[in-house]
Parts: C-alpha cells; sequence; structure tokens
C-alpha cells in the first residue's frame, strides 16, 4: 500500500538582541542585567527539556517563501531553544537533489515533502530515514498523538506502519474541506443543446454525446503529473477527498466530521471505469 509522507515538526529561532549604552550608569544596568541572565541560566531548571538551544535543519519543497511579518518564528523562539535552517528546493529538482544530499550525507534533519513517489522506500531501504514505533510516537510525541482518539488511531496506525511496524512520516491531520467546480465548453453545449449533467449517469451520457457528437475527447484535466488529479472531480462525486489514494484522512464537505482513513469505495472504481 502506498503512504502518503508528511514530518510533524515544532521548531524555533532564537534571536538575540544586544543593547549598548554611553553613560556609566546605562552600562552598569546593562552589566547587570547580563549578570542576573547568566545567573537565571545556571539556575535553570534541569528538567527543561528546552534549556539547551539546538540546530534544526529542514527541506522544504517548492521555491524560497517570504512574508511580509514573520510572527511563526518569534512565537515559536519563546516557545522553544530550537534555530531552523531551512532550505528551499525547487518541485522538479526536489527528489533529484535529495538523493545527493542523502548520498554525500549533508542530507537535512527533516524532510517535510517525503512521499511514495519520491523514492520514500528507496530512503528507508539505505537507511537515511529514522523510524518510529507505535509507543515511541505515543512517548516522544504526545501533542502529536493527541490529535486522535484512540480509536481513529488503530485505524491510522496499521496504514502508516512498514513491514518492520515503524512509521518513517508523521501523517497531518488535514483540516480543510474539500471543493471544487467542474468547468466546461458552454458553446459546445448550446451547439448540442445539452444540459449540464446533475448526477454522475448524466455524465457519462453527456461525455457519450460529445464524443459521439464532436469525435473528441470528452473529458480532459489538468494535472501536475499526479494521474491522481485527473480524478478529483469524479472522487468528490462520490463523497471522497480528492486525495483519497493518497491522503490519510480528510474532512468531510457535508457532515464535517473528521475522516481518519478512507477506501475508495468499489461504485467509485466501477464508475471510473466507465469514464
Amino acid at each position: 500500500m502506498k503512504k502518503r509522507v508528511m514530518s510533524l515538526l515544532l521548531v524555533a529561532v532564537l534571536v538575540i538582541s544586544v543593547f549598548a549604552g554611553c553613560s556609566n550608569r546605562r552600562s552598569s544596568k546593562s552589566k547587570k542585567n547580563e549578570t542576573t541572565s547568566k545567573q537565571g541560566a545556571n539556575n535553570a531548571d534541569p528538567g527543561n527539556k528546552y534549556a539547551e538551544k539546538i540546530t534544526v535543519s529542514l527541506a522544504r519543497r517548492g521555491d524560497t517563501r517570504s512574508v511580509d511579518e514573520d510572527i511563526f518564528t518569534p512565537f515559536l523562539e519563546e516557545k522553544f531553544n530550537l534555530k531552523l535552517k531551512v532550505t528551499d528546493i525547487n518541485n522538479n529538482d526536489f527528489v533529484t537533489k535529495m538523493n545527493v544530499l542523502y548520498a554525500s550525507k549533508e542530507a537535512p534533519d527533516v524532510n517535510t515533502a517525503s512521499r511514495p513517489e519520491f523514492m520514500l522506500k528507496e530512503w528507508i531501504d539505505s537507511g537515511y530515514l529514522r523510524g518510529y514505533t507505535d509507543e515511541e510516537v505515543k512517548e516522544k510525541l504526545p501533542n502529536y498523538f493527541s490529535q486522535y482518539t484512540e480509536k481513529e488511531w488503530k485505524d491510522v496506525w496499521p496504514s502508516i506502519c512498514y513491514s518492520d511496524d515503524k512509521t518513517y512520516y508523521l501523517p497531518s491531520r488535514r483540516a480543510d474541506r474539500m471543493n471544487m467546480a467542474w468547468l466546461y465548453r458552454a458553446d459546445i453545449f448550446q451547439k448540442l443543446s445539452l444540459e449540464f449533467p446533475e448526477s454522475t449517469d448524466d455524465l457519462i451520457k453527456v461525455m457519450r454525446t460529445i464524443k459521439k457528437e464532436t469525435g473528441r475527447i470528452p473529458f480532459v484535466a489538468a494535472s501536475s503529473g499526479d494521474v491522481l488529479w485527473a480524478f478529483t472531480g469524479f472522487l468528490q462525486a462520490f463523497g471522497l477527498p480528492e486525495l483519497a489514494p493518497r491522503d490519510l484522512s480528510y474532512v468531510d464537505p457535508k457532515a464535517g466530521d473528521f475522516i481518519p482513513y478512507v477506501s475508495i469505495s468499489n461504485l467509485c472504481i466501477n464508475y471510473i471505469k466507465k469514464v
């Protein structure tokens, strides 16, 4: 079974501000504050797991992002004592560059865009990725695990663990609802006196008519290279999310309920065969 990959990480960047004064009074105050800060650091709670500052390198698929105001970094700076080093890799070059980084032992600590089609199995077999058992996920990542109920996790775990009973990615819960719109050639519909289909059966009839009367392919889909996108509309017509074959979870667009795992129904598969 193909696995979708998505890694979960909480990171922060430590920002240090230094203030210098000209007068002896301000200089003395600054030194006093510095001494107090050092004493506070020495007396830090030994049980604080964020006491030591670390740097985490991260690979992110896509072009370099830019924001008007970075509110994420300061928030995480206060919450965690981590520094994040991000490398943005162009979509078209992602797999090639990651292969080079892995082979040269210069790969980042975290890969946020691993998918089965991105040579995930090969990376696992080569020992590039660290696996987590069910118990380790619950123990080391309690906040992540708390996203799911016990019942949901029982559905989730079998679909993300591999033959060694470990998972090599942490799928996130899909928070958004699925929706899309169909585009059609109104001029062709008018010429053939066709009405826009209101059911899946009507859609089949319309496409057959267009093909018979014009000789043209009645349905085309914009795709980013992933054939699954061509079936997005059909999946949603049967109440399934657009990436059901790959995505672990979704929010039902009608009921609004969170669905931890979904399989494509035979009804939908048979319909796609007709198409």
